[in-house]
């Protein structure tokens, strides 16, 4: 029997993609077929999708939908699935973890299947949580921005 696998599609706030160098934010419908692939490739088939918006992460309503479809894991175009405002949700993140076990990160090139490298991937979300709040900070503003430094 194959996997089961419920997708997770980043709804860009624009048709413009943040990443350099890439022309434009990747459709539903082609996030769903990349999904689907990857689901292929992990000898499984995506069941259905839910969508995060993007910067405010993934509804509760969303995460219920998760829930209820007992799945094997969890596919998601990207991490910024979770990202809420400048940081990833290491709540919802935890929670998804403990509903599926198994989470797949398409852009990241990350399939996490065990605890270990779960909480491996933790530490470097974060890690990277922490960088944003520094880089949002008035400090860290104002030392990149003299030119003594820079």
């Amino acid at each position: 029997m194959a996997e089961r696998y419920v997708g997770v599609l980043l709804g860009y706030e624009s048709a413009v993609n943040p990443e350099p160098g890439v022309v434009r934010a990747p459709t539903a419908d082609e996030q769903t077929r990349a999904l689907e692939r990857l689901a292929r490739q992990l000898g499984g088939t995506v069941i259905t999708t839910v969508t995060a918006r993007q910067g405010r992460g993934l509804d509760r309503a969303a995460i219920a939908v998760v829930a209820a479809e007992q799945s094997a894991g969890l596919l998601m175009l990207s991490i910024d699935a979770l990202r809420c405002d400048r940081h990833i949700d290491i709540k919802s993140l935890n929670e998804l973890w403990a509903l599926t076990g198994e989470i797949g990160l398409l852009i990241e090139d990350q399939h996490l299947t065990d605890d270990e490298a779960f909480e491996y991937y933790m530490i470097m979300v974060v890690s990277m949580n922490h960088v944003r709040t520094r880089d949002a900070s008035p400090e860290w503003i104002a030392f990149v921005s003299n030119s003594a430094y820079s």
